[in-house]
């Protein structure tokens, strides 16, 4: 299926407790903000997967569910952190899916998605979302935002927005490393990383 055939290493749970299953839920207003893009859509469904370790799950679910649905920041700041660091690590669910709500949420252009290939040295960008880019590129090579870049950020966001950005990051590279190892498929009408 798409860029990745090498087979699942860890299967859907299928037999669990109502506990399990509740956790699996996935609410109508992230249905609504999302697509119907879910367990019982084409591919498997990451969080089953997860469902294994029922504990990590618990904790990983709603954090994940709370960037797009409660976080602080924009939503084009957002899939724009968003779309570097899963172009940065290749990561080609991540990149499909956020190019397409990148698109229909939060006002990204295909030429927008194009200079994120390129990241914080394309031509075009605003000097807030050089600043998002460079943060992110930041944060991967070295773990750290250099004072530039946050003194440009924090001209624009609040505490609570630059707060929430190096975990962002974080959550989405783990997230990438999780759907990487365990070789999570590209959903139907998810082109990987060829997504523009």
């Amino acid at each position: 299926m798409g860029e990745n055939p090498k087979p699942l290493r860890v299967s859907e749970v299928t037999e669990m407790t109502d506990e399990v299953a509740a956790l699996l839920y996935v609410p109508q207003e992230v249905k609504d903000k999302y697509g119907a893009r879910s367990s019982t859509g084409s591919g498997p469904n990451m969080y089953a997967q997860m469902a294994h370790n029922p504990g990590l799950l618990k904790l990983f679910k709603p954090l994940s569910s709370f960037f797009g649905m409660h976080g602080l920041l924009p939503a084009r700041d957002r899939e724009i952190a968003i779309l570097r660091i899963a172009w940065l690590n290749r990561q080609p669910f991540i990149w499909g899916e956020h190019v397409r709500l990148g698109h229909s949420q939060a006002g990204l252009t295909t030429e927008d998605v194009e200079r994120i290939t390129v990241g914080s040295t394309a031509e075009g960008w605003s000097e807030h979302d050089r600043a998002i880019l460079a943060a992110v590129e930041q944060l991967r090579e070295t773990s750290d935002i250099a004072e530039a870049t946050w003194a440009v950020l924090a001209r624009s966001w609040s505490e609570g927005q630059l707060v929430e950005l190096p975990a962002l990051v974080g959550q989405y590279q783990m997230l990438g490393y999780f759907q990487t190892v365990l070789r999570f498929e590209l959903w139907d009408g998810n082109p990987g990383l060829a997504a523009r």
